[in-house]
């Protein structure tokens, strides 16, 4: 079984960078508009870039791509590396669609995998769906990705699109996708895999890219598209939503939807009572960035509703030509609009409780997120700490498989015992432990769980 989630001291200094950059804890307005971010890395390790991002920058995670799975088990080390130097449980995505949209496939020492129209037409079994989803959550375990960025829930109504054309809709049938998505989705959750459903409000209709450009769906869009939506949202099914980058001139005759509230807080949230993670879809793609400018796309996409965004780059130039990180102008820009009222500090808030309560989802006890579960023996669990960071006490769980005895201990980053939260034998099951660090300085501390069958560290962070 695979560690991604032994702790380093890069961690610390990451956040420790961060406070001291921003001035400001984790409290802060920085650290949240961090949190509401997803960025794309060069390569096939983290480069000192990347590590920026997710330590001083606390971007909410990383979307990977082809481009960093050379070959099957070059992407373990990235994760490793990720969640290592991430300063708040990260986000590590990947697009698994199956068929043409598949990260992992034959090309990097994985298998060639069926598209949603093979599933929906030609095999027409929603067993089929399952087992291959399935099959991709074995290699979320071995690689530690813990969102996958599919199903696809657009319907099937222009066989020469970007979604028909490349067969990535189950069916024309909103019925027949919402049975293929369900079982996805479901057999996802089963392995703590967190999905997102795709594109919203529905690019199956689209007669042009919007990789490549504006897409304008008024003419052919059709309100049977929402359908596969509102009966997964009915059913409690869907994690987080991308929005497509799609004008649709009767219900936002300004902006597309990804920088509308009309489609985000209107339609998504209040006709079909969404309440998880709006994310939008990648920003870098033709529709946005041949008619808008970057830095105000940013903040229109946070203030319509998204409450994460999503790129591929890691760089990017901007109004004044220079080249930053995506990062760095994402968080300066956001902070600069919040304090000029443009965007309510509210409406960061909301994005931010939302982001952070789904990431509880990974790591909790008893859940099999992917942070969590490869990252401990089958016969014990040391759940990461929370809050943390934290500033008054902490809660630490273990889960035990079989009665043993244990030692929970706590020591501070000089390997120096500084508590002692737990010591004896204990039946099978799960509880929670407190620690409230009294005379202690702020810094990074670990605590070490060690049980009969091994022992596993976790990190902590404590700021007064």
């Amino acid at each position: 079984m695979k560690s991604f989630g032994i702790p380093r001291l890069a961690a610390t200094a990451a956040l420790l960078l961060f406070t001291a950059a921003s001035g400001q804890g984790i409290d802060s307005l920085r650290y949240k508009l961090g949190q509401l971010l997803i960025v794309g890395i060069p390569g096939e390790t983290l480069d000192t870039g990347a590590a920026y991002d997710l330590g001083a920058m606390n971007v909410s995670g990383v979307a990977l791509f082809a481009y960093n799975v050379p070959e099957r088990g070059s992407v373990d080390e990235l994760s490793r590396q990720i969640y290592e130097t991430a300063t708040a449980t990260p986000f590590v995505m990947i697009d698994q669609e199956g068929g043409v949209v598949a990260r992992f496939d034959e090309q990097n020492g994985f298998v060639e995998s069926h598209s949603a129209y093979d599933l929906g037409y030609l095999l027409g079994s929603v067993d089929s769906t399952r087992a291959q989803a399935a099959r991709f959550c074995d290699w979320f375990e071995e690689t530690g990705i813990n969102v996958n960025l599919a199903p696809v829930v657009d319907l099937n109504l222009n066989a020469s699109g970007v979604i028909g054309g490349l067969e990535r809709s189950y069916s024309a049938n909103p019925s027949v996708v919402e049975a293929h998505a369900a079982a996805f989705i479901e057999e996802h959750r089963k392995r703590g895999v967190l999905t997102s459903v795709k594109h919203f409000p529905g690019h199956g209709s689209a007669r042009t890219d919007s990789h490549d450009g504006f897409t304008d769906v008024t003419e052919w869009w059709l309100p049977s598209e929402l359908t596969p939506f509102r009966r997964l949202i009915d059913r409690d099914l869907i994690d987080m939503t991308m929005i497509g980058h799609l004008y649709h001139e009767d219900i936002d005759s300004v902006y597309p939807a990804t920088l509308s509230a009309n489609f985000m807080e209107g339609l998504l949230r209040d006709s079909l009572g969404f309440e998880g993670v709006a994310i939008t879809d990648e920003m870098f793609m033709g529709a946005i960035l041949q008619n808008y400018d970057m830095e105000d796309a940013f903040a229109l996409a946070v203030k319509g509703g998204a409450d994460i965004v999503l790129t591929a780059r890691w760089e990017m130039e901007t109004k004044t030509g220079e080249t930053r990180r995506v990062s760095d102008v994402f968080v300066d820009y956001l902070e600069e609009k919040v304090n000029e009222g443009f965007i309510p500090a509210s409406r960061v808030e909301e994005a931010y409780r939302r982001v952070t309560a789904l990431k509880e989802l990974i790591g909790v006890p008893r859940a099999t997120g992917v942070a969590e579960r490869v990252a401990r023996p089958e016969t014990f669990a040391l759940s990461p700490n929370y809050p943390n960071p934290f500033n008054g006490e902490t809660r630490v769980s273990v889960s035990l498989a079989e009665p043993s005895a244990i030692a929970l201990v706590v020591f501070d980053a000089l390997g120096r015992e500084r508590a002692r939260l737990a010591e004896g034998r204990y039946p099978a099951g799960e509880r929670t432990f407190r620690w409230k660090p009294e005379g202690a300085a702020s810094g990074a501390y670990f605590i070490r769980l060690t049980t009969e069958r091994g022992s596993t560290v976790r990190a902590a962070i404590y700021l007064k």
